[in-house]
């Protein structure tokens, strides 16, 4: 401040103290003359400390005041002296790069530094200690939230304070051009991806010369690259420019508020000085002034005419500040214009640096048609050379897988030619499968080691997985195990009735995994072959139909045997059971004895499945032949009386 101002300062301390040590003094005197019971000295100082409030309050007003349009000015201060800073090592910077381009478009500083002689006294602790409310005055918030720009890339920041100092000067290097205000986190992250940005081209140069070259690069990729690399350098500075614009819009944002509040507090101070000379000029005018304007009155001078020029300069300064403030207003609109053509300018050159990236992993990329060429000139003969050899050997599979099932079913002479055409039918299916698998797995393993994929650690890692597989699926593979066995060794087919544990019916279905057995109540089991400990085969090859026949004791053993031997031949020169029949009857004889009767065992060897025909028909005819030949038959047991 000018000196004319430290004088009024200095002033309204004074002004300020001595109205409240005459304030403190009646306090005192009242409560004396309280302790001495004097009520009428008490009314009379009451009456003065009344009195005493409007010139006390006044002067307390004036000197919060000139506390807060100080701290107002030194925040706005260091604000400029951050700004001054910035600016210089960014003119140091394009200076040294030989491009001012960049430093004319920028905009000017919002006003000039202060020189060192004009700084602002700080007051005294006792001083502020006085005015109580200054401290609140002083609290003013230090960050602010400028508008978000439409596509603005960057986050608003804190604006620098005093405090921030040592840690600007030891994030920022010297010499660092467009840098935003130092000391803040977003200048740190913003330079990331620009630092990001201007480094693809040379990390890819670098895996590159770890890599073995395949085929020199051609002329179009070295192009592609040296395009990236300006690109790269072109979105760094327009980043860089950015983060300068978006600080630079951060210090107006603060210096605007600082401003306006500077604008509201000479306002107040205008006020303040109508209102004091109101009282003066009440008070000179009675005659006999109180005690109180000798706080303005005291070393002889004009009171009224220093209230006329306290007046004069306070509106002076509203109307200063104010066209300071319209002017940073229409300064703050070029910045926001600058940074928005900036903003869409990096936007721009960052989408060209992502298009001439993409054209550079194009390049690189192993199905670009210079790699292609080249890789297929390097790895074509020996690719096709095992694609033959895989051919080859998948004819072998596919013509003697036949010949090789011939050979280990030979052994089966059961059954007709069909039920063998379709056991050998199923095992070819199953070993030229097995044959496919196996000449699959060894080419692609050969092809991937052709083209320069490592294969050992795929077989290693195939082998870990089947590891984990075979220990996650040990019932899998083993009924998988068990069903080609049981295909190999024939053990039961389709259409065939087993037993397989407490599970009985006719074979519906069966694969390498499990077996579907019908039941004679119409019920499926599906039973995995895995599970199998034992099968009964019913049908295994050929059947025999079994008879128990009881006669009573009375009758003639012989003749009964000769009767079903006699029907066992008829029986078989039968042209519709004939065909269903293998062997004579196979008479076994007596087979038990009991209380009532007399069993004789016998049987029929027929065809698989047609056991049961047999069975039925000849019981049928045996029926007749008894009823002929008037056999004895056992009597009938007695039915047991319900419950």
């Amino acid at each position: 401040p000018r000196l004319e101002e430290r004088e009024e300062l200095d002033e309204a301390r004074d002004i300020f103290q001595h109205l409240d040590d005459l304030k403190q003094s009646l306090d005192r005197e009242r409560k004396k003359a309280q302790a001495a019971g004097e009520a009428s000295r008490v009314q009379e100082v009451d009456r003065q400390a009344k009195a005493l409030e409007k010139p006390w309050g006044l002067a307390r007003e004036r000197l919060n005041l000139d506390f807060r349009t100080r701290m107002l000015m030194l925040e706005r201060i260091e604000i400029l002296r951050n700004v001054l800073e910035h600016d210089r090592r960014r003119l140091h910077a394009v200076l040294a790069s030989g491009d001012i381009r960049q430093f004319l478009d920028e905009p000017k500083a919002p006003e000039p530094v202060p020189a060192p002689d004009q700084a602002v006294p700080t007051p005294s602790i006792a001083q502020a200690a006085d005015a109580s409310d200054a401290k609140e005055a002083e609290d003013a918030p230090k960050t602010v939230q400028i508008p978000i720009i439409p596509g603005q890339p960057l986050v608003p920041k804190a604006v620098e304070t005093k405090a921030d100092a040592p840690k600007k000067a030891a994030a920022e290097a010297p010499g660092a051009a467009g840098a935003p205000a130092p000391g803040t986190d977003a200048a740190k992250e913003a330079s990331a991806p620009a630092k990001d940005a201007a480094t693809p081209a040379a990390e890819g140069a670098g895996a590159e010369a770890e890599k073995k070259a395949i085929a020199p690069p051609s002329k179009e990729l070295l192009s592609a690259k040296k395009d990236l690399a300006a690109k790269s350098t072109a979105v760094q500075k327009l980043q860089e420019r950015t983060m300068s614009l978006d600080s630079r819009m951060q210090s107006l944002a603060r210096s605007l508020e600082i401003v306006r509040e500077l604008v509201q507090v000479s306002r107040k101070s205008v006020e303040n000085a109508n209102q004091t000379r109101d009282y003066l000029q009440e008070e000179l005018a009675e005659g006999k002034p109180s005690a109180a304007v000798q706080a303005w009155t005291h070393d002889g001078g004009d009171a009224l005419g220093s209230m006329d020029r306290r007046i004069r300069a306070s509106t002076e300064d509203e109307k200063r500040l104010q066209s300071r403030l319209d002017e940073m207003v229409e300064e703050r609109d070029l910045v926001v214009d600058a940074l928005e053509k900036t903003s869409l300018r990096a936007r721009s050159a960052q989408a060209g640096l992502e298009k001439t990236q993409e054209t550079v992993e194009a390049l690189e990329s192993p199905l670009s048609s210079h790699n292609i060429r080249a890789w297929l000139w390097a790895h074509g003969p020996s690719i096709v050379a095992t694609l033959v050899v895989m051919s080859i050997l998948y004819l072998l599979v596919s013509r003697y897988a036949h010949k090789l099932v011939e050979i280990f079913a030979s052994r089966g002479i059961r059954g007709s030619k069909a039920e063998r055409d379709n056991r050998m039918d199923t095992l070819v299916s199953v070993l030229q499968n097995t044959g496919s698998v196996v000449v699959l797995i060894g080419g692609i393993s050969t092809l991937l080691s052709q083209v320069g994929i490592p294969v050992t650690p795929l077989l290693g890692g195939a082998a870990v997985a089947g590891v984990a597989v075979a220990f996650g699926a040990q019932n899998l593979i083993k009924d998988f195990f068990y069903g080609f066995m049981i295909l190999l060794e024939n053990q039961y087919k389709l259409k065939d009735i087993v037993k397989i544990g407490d599970h009985s019916g006719q074979v519906e279905q069966i694969t390498l995994r499990m077996t579907a057995l019908r039941d004679g109540d119409g019920g499926l089991h599906f039973l995995p072959n895995g599970s199998t400990t034992s099968v009964i085969n019913l049908t295994h090859g050929w059947s025999s139909a079994s008879f128990a026949v009881r006669i009573g004791w009375e009758e003639d053993v012989d003749r009964v045997i000769a009767i079903i031997t006699d029907l066992g031949k008829e029986i078989r020169q039968d042209p519709k059971l004939r065909l269903m029949i293998v062997d004579d009857l196979n008479m076994m004889g007596v087979d038990a004895l009991t209380d009532t009767a007399v069993v004789i065992l016998f049987s029929i060897k027929t065809l698989p499945l047609q056991q049961w025909n047999v069975k039925r028909e000849f019981l049928k005819r045996l029926k007749k032949k008894f009823q002929e030949k008037n056999v004895i038959l056992p009597p009938q047991l007695p039915a047991s009386a319900p419950g």
